[in-house]
Order: structure tokens, then C-alpha cells, then sequence
């Protein structure tokens, strides 16, 4: 299996092609069920992009949340919009992505956290990510 890199670009150097084709990709990879809103979580922050001959087909992105946990404000890297293109699937990029959004969380967060689908655990729980078992809400 070839060992894929994923590349890390800051939102605000990503190009509109880009911002379109990650765009494109997440609302395919998840059905059509990525909303606007998903969309504008995941902006922000650090991309982990993986592109074949131009197209892209993987993504991560690592945006900065606050997680209050026991009266502490945690300076938290969040997930969001890990996707793979159909087309390459089980061909180790989600776990390439997933090593450069890591890399982000371990050098600028205290925590990481995300929200898994059922085919999410199947990525994350074998690379050490836990379920939470507590109480969750937005402010």
C-alpha cells in the first residue's frame, strides 16, 4: 500500500478552487447530508489535503473550540469534514489526514476532540480517540 502525505494549509491560503473542490467533496463523501453549516465549521482553521493529478481526494481540518470541562475553559482542536473520496477509498488516506490533523492538535491544542459517524469510529477509536461519555451543548 503506498504511504500517502497530507499537505497543511491555514484557510486563509487555500485557493477558490480549492475551498470548491473540498466543498464538493464533503457533501458527496457524506451523502448529502453536509450542511452550509457543517460547511462554515469547518473553515477557519488547518486543512490536511491530499490531491491526485490535481483533483482532490482527501480531506481534514483542525479548527480551534473552547471545551468547558470541570469549570476550565480547554484550549481544544477540533475535527471536522474528514472525507475521502469514494474513489480511494481504504487506501490508507483517512488515516494520512488524520496524522496531520493530529500533528495541528498536538502542537498548538491541550485537547483534541470530534464527532464521529459509525464509519468515523472505525477510523478514530484504532488510533486512540475515545468516546465521551458526558453531558455535550454549544454556547
Amino acid at each position: 500500500m503506498p504511504i500517502h502525505t497530507a499537505r497543511l494549509i491555514h484557510t486563509s491560503d487555500l485557493d477558490n478552487e480549492t475551498i470548491d473542490n473540498a466543498h464538493r467533496l464533503l457533501v458527496e463523501a457524506y451523502g448529502g447530508q453536509f450542511t452550509e453549516t457543517d460547511w462554515e465549521h469547518t473553515l477557519g482553521g488547518m486543512h490536511a489535503v491530499i490531491a491526485h493529478r490535481g483533483a482532490l481526494i482527501a480531506h481534514a481540518a483542525v479548527v480551534q473550540r473552547r471545551l468547558l470541562y470541570r469549570g476550565s475553559a480547554l484550549r481544544c482542536g477540533y475535527v471536522e469534514g474528514v472525507a475521502v473520496h469514494q474513489d480511494w477509498r481504504g487506501q490508507g488516506l483517512g488515516n494520512a489526514v488524520m496524522d496531520a490533523a493530529e500533528q495541528v492538535i498536538g502542537g498548538a491544542y491541550q485537547i483534541g476532540a470530534l464527532s464521529a459517524t459509525g464509519a468515523g469510529e472505525r477510523l478514530y477509536r484504532p488510533r486512540g480517540w475515545l468516546g465521551w461519555r458526558g453531558p455535550t451543548s454549544v454556547l
